[in-house]
């Protein structure tokens, strides 16, 4: 009973970390748009993509999960979201942020069927929806924590910029990146 329960806080905190790298872009946007001299079209434009891969993976992650197991799902959309969010830091140009994101938004995209199947692998029907609601909850408190987080950490940027040869907001992506990957 325990293990099912340790399960259900491990996708609260996978969801927590989603939702905080999902989010970070659109707090980091001003020094990004700064840096790559974007106007709001082409922020709109980055924005957008990651949900232009997001969207037919969720159902390929559900089919996929069916098929092959949530466990190997999760390895693999986790380890794609997080380097996606690490190479985020990478780039140098507009068109590569746009290939990032929309790779990080075809990580991101099966999470959720997986959390579910997930659930029905390890919870009687009865409780499956305490379960889900339980797991993702997770999600909009890592929206809620992606503020103050990358806000941090844009400070910091800004401190230290003097020592930096290249863009502080690149250490955003490199620190949720790794987060990510459990290497914090």
């Amino acid at each position: 009973m325990a293990m099912r329960w340790l399960i259900v806080s491990l996708l609260f905190f996978g969801g927590c970390i989603s939702y905080l790298d999902r989010a970070a872009l659109s707090i980091a946007a001003p020094l990004i748009a700064r840096d790559f001299h974007l106007d709001s079209a082409q922020l709109g434009i980055v924005f957008s993509v990651f949900f232009l891969g997001y969207a037919p993976m969720s159902f390929i992650g559900g089919f996929a999960a069916d098929r092959l197991g949530a466990k190997r799902i999760f390895a693999v959309t986790m380890t794609v979201w997080s380097l996606a969010c690490g190479a985020t830091a990478a780039v140098l140009s507009f068109p590569f942020l746009i290939a990032v994101r929309f790779i990080f938004g075809m990580g991101e995209g099966p999470f959720s069927a997986t959390t579910v199947k997930m659930v029905s692998n390890w919870f009687a029907h009865r409780e499956q929806a305490t379960a889900v609601g339980l797991a993702y909850a997770g999600q909009p408190l890592g929206a809620a924590l992606a503020g103050p987080i990358v806000g941090v950490i844009g400070i910091f940027r800004l401190a230290f910029v003097v020592h930096l040869h290249r863009g502080g907001w690149s250490g955003v992506g490199r620190s949720l990146g790794a987060a990510g990957q459990g290497k914090t």
